[in-house]
C-alpha cells in the first residue's frame, strides 16, 4: 500500500494462497479485502469473501460467508437509514450498536 499524500508505504501480508479481487479502507486501521483461496489444480473451487484485515495487528476476520462471490464493498452513510423508535429519532448506525 502507498499513501499518496504522506508517501508512507506498508506491505500487507495476506495468506500466500489468496487471490485478491479488491481492497478498500474502513476507517484508520482496518482494510477490507475481497479474496479467495487459490488451488492450482482447481482455481475456481472457492468463492470470493470479504475479509477485515487489521493493519496494526495483522488479524484477519471473514466478514461474509454467502453462497455467491463477494467482490466489492458497499458503503452507506449512517444518516441515510434513520429509524424512529417510540417517537425518538435514532440513526441506523447507533441502533446497530
Amino acid at each position: 500500500m502507498h499513501h499518496i499524500e504522506t508517501g508512507r508505504q506498508q506491505v500487507v501480508e495476506t495468506p500466500e494462497a489468496w487471490r485478491i479481487h479488491s481492497a478498500c479502507f474502513m476507517g484508520s486501521n482496518p482494510l477490507l479485502i475481497s479474496a479467495k483461496p487459490w488451488h492450482e489444480n482447481n482455481p475456481n473451487a472457492e468463492k470470493y469473501d470479504i475479509y477485515s484485515y487489521h493493519l496494526v495487528t495483522g488479524d484477519i476476520v471473514n466478514l461474509t460467508n454467502t453462497p455467491g462471490d463477494d467482490y466489492a464493498m458497499d458503503w452507506i452513510s449512517d444518516d441515510v437509514l434513520s429509524v424512529i423508535p417510540h417517537g425518538k429519532k435514532v440513526t441506523w448506525g447507533a441502533l446497530k450498536q
